[in-house]
């Protein structure tokens, strides 16, 4: 009988504990989201105002610069993250 009640007790523990683990999570993941979407529009500003800059200079056709400007926001963006954009995110932010 003892066994029976420590073993419910356990088991009513261990689900709270879950749960609570699991509201955690999900938490942590809004806010990685959120600061994600900041990190992104960062990003994104300073990615238009650089082909702004080009642009006025003359210079958009020149593909080379255009991807490196991309490449470098990509690159922030996995310094800032640590990890890669992904392809949505990508367009996303660059169009």
């Amino acid at each position: 009988m003892i066994s029976q009640i420590f073993l419910e007790e356990k088991q009513k523990l261990d689900y709270d504990a879950q749960q609570k683990e699991k509201k955690t999570e999900e938490k942590s993941e809004k806010k990685l989201g959120q600061d994600n979407k900041q990190i992104m529009r960062e990003i994104e500003l300073k990615t238009e105002e650089k082909v702004r800059i080009i642009l006025e200079k003359g210079q958009a056709d020149d593909t080379d610069i255009l991807q490196s400007i991309l490449s470098s926001g990509a690159k922030e963006f996995t310094e800032k993250t640590g990890r890669h954009m992904s392809y949505s995110e990508m367009r996303e932010m660059f169009g």
